[in-house]
């Protein structure tokens, strides 16, 4: 795995978490891992609870991790309902339960949770094997939260790999009601707008540059319909115009219909 212009290193002085440590290194391709953090590098830190990213020391950012539990996902959830969360609307089934969804850009997995909080059950496809640690630390957590987010992550299933070759290959059996994509924004001017944790994920994923083609992909594979997320202002996805718009206050989610 290369990754885009940065100095990446695992990193872990818990004794308990060691042997978890080396084995994720390898998996990401790393030559070594460091018993402490590298202040200049960006580090995945391991111990006995959690996964976190950090940043270099001089972004002056604090650890993060992903949660799905109600230090996580929660407020959002409790704040919505199925007529005014726009991404509800924007999926559109009226029984989630009998609607198979795949996130195929899933990255921190906020909106990949909601579905499935509403019941929608949930494949997340992601080929960033440092994104991959993060959410499946995060499943691993859930699994011991309360019921409520115990259940709604149990709708939720992760998958290693390249979404375009991952949906390219599904036989037609295998095929999602709905595919939900989320590209990477593009870097806003004035980077204090972006969320940190999405600035740290930006350096550590790079940019989507074949979310047209994962876009074609995604039409020619959905069953029912494509919904895209997109910055208020900005172009369709592809160029390519969507059947009808749901606003919300700071982005829009284009629908496209698909004849299954």
């Amino acid at each position: 795995m290369a990754f885009p212009s940065i100095k990446l290193v695992v990193a872990s002085d818990d004794p308990a978490a060691l042997r978890r440590a080396r084995r994720l290194a390898t998996q990401l391709g790393l030559s070594s891992w460091n018993r402490g953090t590298d202040d200049d590098a960006y580090s995945l830190r391991i111990d006995r609870d959690r996964v976190e990213l950090l940043a270099p020391r001089s972004q002056g950012f604090r650890p993060f991790s992903i949660d799905f539990g109600p230090r996580g996902a929660a407020g959002r959830i409790q704040r919505s309902n199925r007529r005014n969360e726009p991404l509800i609307r924007a999926v559109g089934a009226r029984q989630a339960t009998s609607y198979r969804v795949v996130d195929a850009t899933p990255g921190l997995g906020r909106d990949a949770m909601l579905l499935a909080a509403y019941g929608f059950r949930v494949t997340l496809v992601e080929r960033s094997p440092v994104v991959v640690a993060l959410l499946d630390d995060a499943l691993c957590r859930a699994a011991m939260a309360a019921p409520q987010w115990r259940m709604a992550a149990q709708r939720l299933t992760l998958r290693s790999g390249d979404s375009i070759r991952w949906l390219s290959a599904l036989p037609p059996a295998g095929r999602p009601d709905v595919v939900y994509l989320d590209p990477m924004f593009p870097q806003r001017r004035k980077s204090a707008l972006v969320r940190k944790e999405m600035r740290i994920l930006q350096a550590i994923v790079g940019e989507d540059r074949d979310s047209g083609q994962l876009m074609e992909v995604a039409l020619e594979r959905a069953r029912h319909r494509v919904v895209v997320k997109r910055p208020k202002g900005s172009n369709c996805l592809g160029d390519v115009r969507p059947d009808h718009v749901i606003d919300s206050k700071s982005v829009r989610y284009d629908v496209y219909l698909v004849s299954g």
